[in-house]
Order: structure tokens, then sequence, then C-alpha cells
């Protein structure tokens, strides 16, 4: 089970690093900090380049975190600190628990579990 679990936070660490890095850096496909930062202010998230730069951190560095198996309460909070924003953005109205629970709220629960 170790070993599982390993391979589990390399995995879910990992893309969380590449995403991270599309928004910081526009690497693997990303816009970087200007594009990411202007389609955050298209949706309503000002100022973008703040948004953009906050949520690439956390997601770069929350997912270095859960490879190196270091900080992991404090990795899954940022991580889940990134989800909680794009369901409170994207997801109006909806609860986070009960009627109306999305899946994607089953995942948020899941990662912040895994501390």
């Amino acid at each position: 089970m170790t070993v599982g679990i390993a391979i589990l936070r390399a995995v879910v660490g990992g893309l969380f690093i590449g995403h991270g890095l599309q928004k910081l850096n526009g690497w693997f496909g990303g816009y970087g900090i200007e594009g990411t930062g202007g389609w955050m202010e298209s949706v309503g998230l000002y100022p973008g380049k703040h948004h953009a730069t906050a949520g690439g951190l956390a997601e770069a560095a929350g997912g270095a975190m859960l490879v190196a198996g270091l900080g992991t309460p404090a990795a899954t909070a940022a991580l889940t600190a990134v989800a909680a924003v794009l369901v409170a953005r994207f997801l109006p109205g909806r609860k986070a628990a009960g009627v109306g629970r999305s899946r994607f709220d089953d995942h948020a629960s899941t990662v912040s579990e895994q501390g």
C-alpha cells in the first residue's frame, strides 16, 4: 500500500506541478501570467495577474510538496483553496454538500482528505 500511495502522490503532484507551471511560465502549452491573468479577468477575477500568480504558485508548490511527501496538510490546503475558488466562481448556487452536490465537490473532498 505504501508503494501505491507514493505512486498516487507522484502522479497527482506531478499533474498539479505541470498545471501550475502552465499558469506561471507558459510551459506545457500554457499561457503564462499574462495570458492566464487576462482570462481570469475575463471571467471576473480581478486583478487577473494576482489570481494567476497565486493559483500557479499554490498548484506548483502544493504539487511539489505532495511529490516530496512534505507538509501534506499544507499542500492539500493550498490545492483545495485553488479548487474552492473554482467552485465559488463557476458553480454559483451549488451547495458543497447534500442536495446539489457536484462530482467536483466529491473530488475536492477526496484530495483534502489525503492529508
